[in-house]
């Protein structure tokens, strides 16, 4: 595989935080909010995505198989929690995402104080065995009814905000509890809107994504790679 050592990746935190205008006012103690969220749940990756008042819209990535589970504050436990719209299991207070779309949690506490929290992330197909060239990634996520993600849907880059982005919030997909281990993790994808953007700026080729450790580098038209689609 041809490629060099284009890294405009940083290192992922054991916590990622979500800054928001729009803030979740508990109308007073009683009333049951999310702290936080933990990430790839039951995984050596597990993080605690913190809300810092955001009121719905984490996390913004997903795939099939992602776990996640919300800690409560305020309120009185338990807590149950109701999926009114979405495909996700939910075994005690664990949720498994099992299908792209929007969804919709009914939170309540024990003496029936409730609230909603939905959020709609961007849906990642799990990468099969095969391996393809950068135009046959193209028509793959094409067929499939989807497009390859960008750079800011898919790896960590050099920003204050570190959202938006499947690495960053699920952690490294080698230890990660899902279908898309394999034993080489480069994914394809693009870093601009097309090949004039990218080649205007001296280079040539495409980036790929090492879906173990979140680094990127630059690949070429030849190089085989795995996929992985944002389905809509």
């Amino acid at each position: 595989m041809k490629k060099t050592a284009l890294v405009l990746s940083l290192l992922a935190s054991s916590q990622v935080c979500f800054a928001s205008n729009s803030l979740y006012q508990p109308k007073d103690e009683n009333t049951p909010s999310i702290e936080s969220i933990t990430m790839s749940y039951g995984t050596p990756m597990k993080k605690e995505l913190a809300l810092n008042g955001a009121t719905s819209g984490l996390p913004k990535t997903a795939f099939y198989g992602a776990t996640m589970k919300l800690n409560m504050i305020r309120g009185v436990a338990p807590y149950s929690i109701e999926v009114t719209e979405g495909n996700v299991d939910i075994e005690e207070d664990i949720l498994t995402i099992k299908d792209k779309g929007k969804i919709k949690l009914l939170i309540s506490d024990s003496v029936g104080s409730s609230f909603t929290y939905s959020f709609n992330p961007s849906f990642f197909s799990t990468p099969d065995d095969l391996l393809r060239t950068f135009s046959q990634s193209e028509q793959y996520c094409n067929n499939m009814g989807g497009s390859l993600p960008k750079i800011e849907e898919i790896a960590l880059v050099p920003t204050a905000r570190m959202f938006g982005y499947l690495f960053a919030e699920w952690g490294s997909f080698s230890l990660n509890k899902s279908d898309w281990y394999t034993p080489d993790q480069d994914i394809s994808y693009k870093l601009f809107r097309n090949q004039d953007e990218w080649g205007s700026m001296g280079y040539q080729g495409h980036i790929s994504a090492h879906m173990d450790n979140g680094l990127v580098y630059q690949t070429f038209d030849d190089a085989l790679m795995r996929t992985t689609c944002i389905l809509k």
